[in-house]
């Protein structure tokens, strides 16, 4: 049984972590070896393989938490009516993480794809949104919104995440609005 709770074991977690984050900076995770995150984090292999299997692993470790706790604000976000006063509490959370984010985007293996879980959790989340709130919609009508929805939160998400400026929500939404004005959507 591991001790999660002993600083020492959170001080090696973090940075084993943290080098993965590192090493992606500069490498695609396809040329990724342990030895590389072994170098980065300053840990012995023996004390990586205690904890994990191998970089696929850990990157499914690092992909999971990230994807929980997206799962579980969106699952807020889509309990409250209002986007605004939920988007400006929760993107500074989400900013907060952006270079793990962004480097975990660039994992892409046929089991993970974090950028694509995020994109299936919100659409799911407006299908049974939309199912509880608009049941006479067409299945699929409500289809292609969440595809739309998602895409463009997503796509939105990603533009922010990669800016050296946290987002202002009220600056999103008149840059969007002034988008779809422009393209005669009403």
């Amino acid at each position: 049984m591991t001790d999660y709770t002993d600083p020492r074991i959170i001080k090696t977690h973090r940075a084993i972590r943290n080098a993965l984050i590192d090493v992606l900076q500069h490498k695609p995770f396809k040329d990724i070896a342990v030895q590389d995150i072994l170098d980065a984090a300053l840990v012995n292999r023996s004390t990586f393989y205690k904890y994990y299997s191998g970089k696929s692993s850990l990157a499914a470790a690092m992909i999971a938490e990230i994807r929980e706790q997206y799962a579980q604000g969106v699952a807020e976000r889509f309990a409250t009516e209002h986007l605004g006063p939920f988007l400006n509490e929760t993107m500074p959370q989400l900013y907060q993480h952006r270079r793990e984010v962004l480097a975990l985007w660039q994992v892409e293996t046929k089991r993970l794809h974090l950028y694509r879980d995020m994109q299936e959790i919100l659409q799911n989340a407006f299908v049974r949104h939309a199912e509880t709130h608009r049941p006479e919609q067409k299945p699929e009508a409500r289809r292609y919104q969440a595809a739309m929805y998602a895409a463009l939160a997503m796509a939105n998400t990603r533009y922010w995440l990669e800016q050296e400026k946290q987002p202002e929500v009220d600056e999103t939404f008149g840059l969007l609005r002034e988008l779809f004005e422009w393209l005669n959507v009403k």
